[in-house]
């Protein structure tokens, strides 16, 4: 800092040493108001830092926590039969071990553990000179022992309280799923026996041309009412009320059909032995559709409810 000695003029030795003093206070004062500024910042990325470090470090924990847990609902799931044949073999262990510490003295399993671990030392050296395959002194073998290898897969195989509440929730969906399918179909028998009166129901395909020598073949739900034979889209429609898709009166001239050469073209196999043809009035003018039964014991029943209806009409 330079002091502007140009615009003191006449002024006295005194003013000028008081305005210097003055503006010297008021530089240190600003500088120092800076330096506050950048320390305050400072220590805020710091403190955040510390924070998200913190943070880090809580999770770890957090996961170190869960996965101790686990371990020890795993083991007390060992001995409640989660996964029977670990348990049986966990019992039978146990048992073992109990049969052997009653009948042989304490003084020999302590000297027959000292002997084995021994031996095991004596005949690793012995297998390992024949080899020539010495480790180097001071060194560890890193491979693990297959037994060992074996009871941690066992144990990480054993399912913790989590593990079980999952396996059972989508259990219990499944069987509440078959349970609602069982109820539905049994209304569903119901109606069509008691309300519908229906001689043949059942799931069937609808066989329709799309172009030359293509056919389409839609999944529907079907039944025979009286002189009717009616069809919904699907089973849900049916359930729901939905109005029907399609009808063929079985009045005037209607009946059985066999398919057509471009049907027996193209459903070849075990197809031919499921499809029929039925034929009548359909709401303006005559009509004919093909269908698939579900297996042919269903086709041979709807021309049996088919011709059924026929006669009491002729009837």
């Amino acid at each position: 800092w330079i002091s502007p000695n140009h615009l003191f003029g006449s002024s006295s030795a005194m003013e000028i040493e008081a305005s210097s003093v003055v503006q010297e206070e008021m530089v240190k004062s600003a500088v120092m108001h800076q330096q506050q500024k950048i320390s305050l910042f400072g220590s805020s990325i710091g403190a955040f830092n510390t924070v998200r470090g913190l943070s880090s470090n809580l999770q770890t924990v957090q996961n170190a926590l869960g996965s101790l847990l686990d371990s020890a609902e795993s083991a007390m799931n060992l001995f409640n039969f989660s996964d029977p044949w670990k348990s049986t073999v966990a019992f039978s262990a146990i048992l073992l071990l109990w049969v052997i510490l009653v009948t042989v003295p304490t003084r020999m399993l302590i000297f027959a553990s000292g002997v084995g671990q021994f031996g095991s030392t004596l005949y690793e050296r012995i297998r390992a000179s024949k080899s020539h395959d010495i480790a180097p002194s001071g060194t560890k073998s890193t491979e693990d022992s297959p037994v060992a290898t074996w009871l941690s897969n066992a144990f990480l195989g054993l399912p913790s309280d989590e593990d079980l509440r999952r396996s059972y929730f989508w259990d219990t969906q499944r069987i509440v799923a078959l349970e609602s399918s069982s109820r539905s179909s049994d209304k569903r028998n119901s109606r069509l026996a008691n309300l519908w009166n229906a001689k043949w129901y059942g799931k069937i395909e609808i066989v329709k041309k799309v172009a030359d020598k293509k056919l389409d073949r839609k999944p529907a739900f079907g039944l025979i009412q009286g002189h009717r034979v009616l069809w919904w889209g699907s089973v849900n429609e049916f359930d729901g009320g939905e109005a029907v898709s399609g009808q063929i009166f079985l009045q005037g001239h209607a009946g059985i059909a066999t398919p057509s050469p471009m049907e027996t073209y193209s459903l070849k196999g075990e197809l031919l032995d499921r499809v029929v043809a039925v034929f009548g009035r359909g709401g303006s003018s005559q009509e004919r559709m093909t269908l698939i039964c579900a297996s042919r014991d269903e086709r041979l029943a709807f021309e049996e409810a088919v011709q059924s209806a026929i006669q009491e009409k002729a009837d």
